[in-house]
């Protein structure tokens, strides 16, 4: 049966959180967020040139909203690839 667009999001998301739990965002000194409010699923690599990764649950993190908006400030959101990346691939 075909998924429409809003149940595969909800879908993702709610498998994102159940992984995570909590937001992923590691800071410069490697301190964990935690935070588990005002949470995020962030594609790790942008769903705008990743258009096939859009739905897979290997390029989505948990990120608070707080962090949400700060790594997409400047482009910083770069940076956090392989940092994500790495987070993701110790989860699975």
């Amino acid at each position: 049966m075909y998924d429409s667009l809003p149940n595969k999001k909800k879908k993702l998301q709610r498998s994102c959180f159940t992984r995570d739990k909590c937001c992923q965002f590691v800071d410069s000194k490697g301190k964990k967020c935690g935070k588990k409010r005002a949470l995020k699923i962030h594609h790790i690599l942008p769903k705008k040139e990743y258009p096939h990764l859009a739905f897979s649950l290997s390029n989505v993190i948990t990120i608070c909203q707080k962090h949400h908006l700060w790594i997409h400030q400047n482009d910083r959101y770069v940076a956090y690839v392989p940092i994500f990346k790495r987070i993701i691939k110790e989860k699975s």
